[in-house]
């Protein structure tokens, strides 16, 4: 009887749990039951998603902007490059054509680097901005010549005017 009182008081408990507005093991039954539908639910938007195939889509509306500008501004191997992109396997920027890709690396002076940087950047920009990301609308790049100029002189002798005549050496009097 005592064993009969317990399974019954154990089997009151279980009932009012499920029961019960607040929740308990039935409401907990209920959330898995909904979770478990959810991830399915996400699991198939994801499969729907690629993502590597979505950011290489988005990559090639960088990389036609990239290429148009490169062109403009007559930089090193772009006249004959088919695309210039951004890859993200060297995380660089990159220069397909006929014979093959070319890293940034391969391509020219400092000239052509800053170049492939600049329109890099400003195509990403561009793309962030069309797409309303939140990225500033000002853009300021700080000494984009400095490539341009030489290294430090450490003999003012070796330095040549505009006429191509060395300079004089200068006396300094302290």
């Amino acid at each position: 009887m005592r064993i009969a009182r317990i399974q019954g008081r154990i089997e009151q408990a279980l009932t009012a749990d499920t029961e019960s507005p607040a929740g308990g093991i039935g409401q907990l039954h209920n959330d898995l039951i909904l979770a478990q539908e959810n991830l399915t639910t996400l699991q198939a938007l994801l499969d729907e998603d690629d993502i590597n195939a979505e950011t290489q889509r988005r990559l090639t509306d960088v990389a036609a902007n990239m290429t148009t500008w490169a062109k403009r501004l007559n930089l090193g191997q772009a006249a004959a490059a088919d695309e210039v992109a951004i890859s993200l396997s060297q995380l660089n920027v990159m220069v397909r054509r006929p014979l093959g890709r070319l890293p940034l690396i391969r391509i020219g002076s400092a000239n052509n680097w800053i170049g492939y940087h600049l329109v890099a950047h400003l195509a990403l920009h561009n793309y962030f901005r069309l797409h309303d990301r939140p990225v500033s609308s000002f853009l300021m790049l700080d000494q984009p010549t400095q490539a341009f100029f030489p290294a430090k002189i450490a003999d003012v002798t070796t330095v040549q005017d505009a006429t191509g005549q060395r300079s004089p050496p200068t006396s300094s009097s302290c």
